[in-house]
């Protein structure tokens, strides 16, 4: 199972950033999910990474941008690897007769509604299609809302996870239903944040990013930035 050692990530509530290590396996923990896959050992990354102490940063297009917070999963970016049916021979849907298929540059979102149109929403059954929580693959990761990791609050989203910059990840509302409207081009901004006493968060004004229902998704780059040529 995941092993996520939070007693090794320390907030600091002037930056707004955690310092320490993660360590995972990136297994699967919430149920109902059709990914049972994750590594044969421990991963250990060390929080802030070094090559992004100071900012902003582009990120690793298909690659780790944060963890999740509460069982270390991987957080992606929006994009994932292309494939098309000359590499790939497993069909997107669990009784179709179409490969899968999708073009580099296409996010994960735009590749699911694009192979959606092959099959059913019943009937998509691998790894091409996100599952309910905004993750998928083996070692499964996220490319979306880590619906499956917010904790029910009233008002500012909880926070889910944590970037490689440090810095915080929180989920898509700002205030009870509304989303942020200030987001950068990383989709991160400074403002109040709600105190969490799990993870010793007193509430203050500081950077940090939100996921979101519309693209990057999760993260854009790392930040702050005032316009998206920063991180070119």
């Amino acid at each position: 199972s995941n092993f996520l050692a939070t007693q090794r990530l320390v907030y600091d509530n002037t930056t707004g950033k955690m310092s320490g290590s993660v360590t995972t396996t990136a297994c699967v923990h919430h149920p109902g999910s059709r990914f049972i896959g994750g590594l044969s050992t421990c991963q250990v990354e060390v929080i802030p990474n070094t090559s992004l102490a100071t900012s902003p940063n582009g990120i690793s297009v298909t690659g780790r941008v944060g963890f999740s917070l509460k069982h270390g999963r991987d957080i992606y970016s929006a994009f994932g690897n292309s494939f098309a049916e000359e590499n790939n021979r497993e069909l997107p849907c669990k009784e179709g007769t179409h490969f899968a298929e999708c073009a580099s540059g296409l996010t994960m979102q735009q590749c699911g509604m694009h192979l959606a149109s092959t099959c059913d929403l019943e009937d998509r059954g691998n790894s091409f299609f996100l599952d309910s929580c905004g993750g998928h693959g083996e070692p499964y990761h996220y490319h979306g809302d880590l619906a499956c990791e917010n904790s029910t609050a009233e008002g500012h989203s909880s926070v889910t996870g944590v970037a490689l910059d440090g810095s915080l990840i929180y989920g898509k509302f700002e205030s009870g239903d509304n989303v942020p409207i200030d987001l950068d081009a990383c989709n991160g901004h400074v403002s109040l944040v709600p105190r969490d006493t799990i993870y010793n968060i007193e509430s203050g004004s500081v950077y940090h990013y939100h996921t979101t229902e519309a693209f990057p998704h999760t993260l854009g780059c790392f930040g702050p930035v005032t316009s998206k040529a920063e991180c070119d």
